[in-house]
């Protein structure tokens, strides 16, 4: 996987080490504070002030990401692709609604429910 050949790449470290994303990233909030995707939009806007090309390679760390058997990246894709993801990406992410992983299957549910996309129901 081209990710494990960039690791001093500051977004691929951003992607793998740093963040309000990964395993500990919540959906809903359960408080007043901004929910992990607030959390993750801001610093993303926040990056891209200063760097004009964060957002674009983010997301095409994300859908390297993807190609990953490793759960927790994969998680963090689909986290990233919420904000960053096109129309394309998110067709991507739907495969993914059914994971095997029940975390990554949730994480391609709660993706589509924030971009507005409705996912028909299994009978």
């Amino acid at each position: 996987m081209k990710l494990a050949e960039e690791p001093t790449d500051p977004v691929w470290r951003w992607f793998i080490l740093n963040g309000p994303h990964r395993e500990r990233f919540q959906w809903e909030s359960f408080s007043d504070l901004p929910r992990d995707i607030e959390y993750l939009k801001d610093f993303i806007d926040e990056r891209a002030a200063s760097n004009t090309f964060f957002p674009e390679k983010a997301r095409l760390v994300a859908l390297q990401a993807l190609e990953s058997d490793n759960a927790i990246l994969v998680r963090t894709a689909i986290q990233v692709l919420t904000v960053l993801g096109t129309d394309d990406d998110m067709n991507i992410i739907k495969e993914y609604l059914t994971s095997e992983n029940v975390d990554i299957a949730k994480d391609a549910k709660c993706s589509l429910f924030e971009r507005g996309i409705k996912v028909k129901r299994k009978n």
